[in-house]
């Protein structure tokens, strides 16, 4: 396994970010604090999981009938835009992948594009490379439909149901 860096980003790309790094066993070994140049200069090889603000990435459950993984991507935002506020054009939506079991049932989760997109840019204009980027609340471990978990991590508060 190699080192890894996870940042907990603000509302925008312009926030300071809280981080902790792990060495290559898993372990965290440090933290920091900053802005994206910051985090930057401190990821060297790392790689990089920046997890968003949890109240600015909804989740949503849709029924997908689909043959196809591309079809899926097609007709999720239609499966689910009675459930979203903005106008699908204003939305980036990413499909969960299928659950154990297969199923039509599947978690969409859905962040303002500009806001995605902003994202994208401010990490690409400082020289980062993201492994991954998601809502904090997937970083807590599932808690099945039975149990709910909840974490103090840096200056916040998540919560995971099911």
């Amino acid at each position: 396994m190699s080192s890894a860096i996870v940042a907990m980003a603000g509302a925008s790309p312009e926030d300071p970010l809280l981080w902790f790094a792990t060495d290559s066993s898993g372990r965290p070994n440090t933290s920091g604090e900053g802005l994206l140049a910051d985090l930057a200069s401190a990821a060297g090889n790392a790689r990089i999981h920046l997890l968003l603000p949890g109240h600015l990435v909804t989740a949503h459950e849709a029924h997908l009938p689909s043959r196809s993984e591309r079809e899926a991507l097609i007709a999720a935002p239609y499966a689910i835009e009675d459930q979203i506020a903005n106008d699908l054009d204003d939305v980036h939506l990413v499909l969960a992948p299928l659950g154990e079991g297969g199923g039509l049932l599947r978690t969409a989760y859905v962040v303002d594009k500009s806001l995605m997109e902003g994202w994208i840019a401010a990490t690409r204009d400082v020289g980062l490379k993201l492994d991954t980027i998601g809502p904090d609340y997937l970083a807590l471990p599932d808690g099945g439909s039975t149990r709910m978990v909840v974490a103090d991590l840096f200056d916040r508060t998540l919560l995971r149901h099911g």
